[in-house]
């Protein structure tokens, strides 16, 4: 397992470990700005899925997409999955997590290299699995620190 790989495995089993520690209160605090923990996951979720298909429409020969802003991305997936539960969340997370992990580990160590992700950027899935890792630890951290906002309560995006 390289680098890329392990560093996101391992960012992404602490979230879960995070994740698996919340109590209920802490489940539907403020965790983030305005966020909850569980459109914490979903925002996770969305950025799992974009770079996924970003992946495999590369390889499939279309040009890299450019990474779209979080503006655009961000209330696209917690409108996507505005219906689920705390569970079914981290649940998605998991799954969504592994599979981009999954789509990393299909791809041959040569392709990973490949010219073909050095157009217009330099964006090696390697890359995308340690920006990823990156986020989930930037999030986690968040996750983590929730002891400290017992007090506080959810305020609903767009309130």
């Amino acid at each position: 397992m390289d680098l890329s790989l392990r560093t996101f495995e391992a960012e992404r089993a602490a979230v879960l470990e995070v994740a698996a520690r919340l109590t209920a209160h802490q489940q539907v605090a403020v965790c983030t700005g305005a966020w909850s923990p569980r459109e914490v996951m979903l925002h996770l979720v969305g950025w799992d899925v974009f770079y996924i298909g970003s992946i495999l429409n590369t390889f499939a020969g279309n040009p890299i997409e450019p990474i779209p802003a979080p503006e655009k991305i961000n209330p696209q997936s917690l409108a996507r999955y505005a219906k689920l539960s705390w569970a079914e969340a981290v649940e998605l997370f998991r799954k969504s997590s592994a599979e981009l992990a999954d789509v990393y580990g299909s791809i041959s160590l040569h392709a990973r290299f490949h010219p073909i992700w050095r157009e217009p950027v330099v964006r090696t899935p390697g890359n995308v699995l340690l920006m990823q890792a990156s986020h989930y630890a930037h999030h986690r951290e968040q996750l983590a620190r929730l002891g400290e906002l017992e007090g506080q309560h959810r305020v609903p995006l767009g309130a």
